[in-house]
């Protein structure tokens, strides 16, 4: 049997290796540099911003060749496509880096943990990208190594992880809203930009990041686990009055547009 012909690099291929490249590496340093004292924090900012805009360039860049390989004719289809294209998951984490990393009015680097979601979807990009390109039917160092293994085990986990990242989009909610004890720091529209982008995620029915897609279910699947254990563990252990009070914010919520 002939050996498989790897494939090319693509200039598509590259863009997204190389913004994933760039997010996994300057937010994992960003993360750890916020981490340790010293003047190693001085460079966490140009880090978080640095990773965050690497992976808004791939959002962007995907949204881009998306909508000239559909090239629509007239208003209403143009319409239409933007509607479809806020309901990407591409579309979705450019709002979660404008108002969740790059909005933060402290110093920007104290929000390099909000880059997590960002290096988790990074990750599985180029891990992706990787074993396309050097898995050979088991007969390559790819595998003899054990990449392949460690590969079919992060695909295994996938749900675990995109589970991960719909706590922690949910849970940066929390600043901000303790935001709200500090004058200098405190920003209602921020927060109400932010409740809307949640709800946009509590619907979001798309199933792909970057060019990979995930193994199971889509996001709005991931957000509402969440949601439900939350409503479980906290709301519902809640006052009858103050569950009442909450009952408004939940409908609109929960139903979409």
């Amino acid at each position: 049997m002939a050996p498989t012909t790897p494939p090319r690099l693509d200039f598509r291929t590259a863009v997204f290796t190389a913004c994933a490249l760039a997010t996994c590496t300057c937010g994992s340093l960003a993360v750890f540099g916020a981490l340790i004292p010293g003047r190693a924090r001085e460079y966490v900012a140009v880090l978080t911003s640095v990773a965050c805009y690497a992976s808004m360039i791939a959002f962007a860049y995907r949204i881009a060749y998306t909508m000239k390989t559909r090239a629509p004719r007239d208003v209403a289809t143009m319409k239409t496509m933007m509607v479809e294209i806020t309901q990407t998951n591409g579309f979705q984490m450019i709002v979660y880096c404008a108002i969740g990393v790059l909005g933060m009015k402290r110093r920007r680097g104290a929000n390099a943990p909000a880059l997590a979601p960002l290096i988790l979807l990074s990750f599985y990009q180029l891990a992706a990208t990787a074993h396309k390109f050097f898995e050979r039917d088991g007969r390559g160092y790819w595998s003899k190594l054990g990449f392949s293994r460690a590969f079919a085990t992060a695909q295994a986990n996938m749900e675990l992880a995109l589970a991960m990242c719909a706590t922690m989009e949910i849970s940066l909610l929390t600043p901000m809203l303790l935001d709200f004890l500090s004058k200098e720091h405190r920003s209602v529209s921020r927060v109400l930009a932010y409740v809307q982008f949640l709800r946009t995620r509590y619907h979001c029915q798309d199933n792909t990041i970057y060019r990979i897609k995930f193994t199971a279910h889509n996001t709005a699947y991931y957000h509402r686990e969440v949601w439900s254990t939350m409503d479980e563990k906290l709301f519902q252990k809640l006052p009858a009055a103050a569950r009442g009070r909450l009952q408004f914010i939940a409908t609109w919520f929960t139903t979409p547009r």
